[in-house]
């Protein structure tokens, strides 16, 4: 998800365009799953449900963000 917002040229002299954002990955994770990571993997085209062999929980990323254009 991205929520940005563009600034308007009346605000800033000089400036075409000025655009500010932020977006986050995997925000939460909707699930029942008792294990650490929902994403099983498959190995060999044989899906382990319900191992998840201790992976590393899939990581939560903030961005955040300045457009400018002169």
């Amino acid at each position: 998800m991205q929520l940005g917002f563009t600034i308007p040229r009346e605000w800033i002299k000089g400036v075409k365009n000025l655009r500010v954002y932020a977006s986050v990955q995997n925000v939460f994770t909707i699930t029942k799953y008792p294990g650490l990571n929902p994403d099983l993997p498959w190995y060999n085209n044989v899906g382990y449900n319900g191992v998840d062999n201790f992976q590393a929980i899939v990581p939560r990323t903030f961005l955040v963000g300045i457009d400018l254009s002169l």
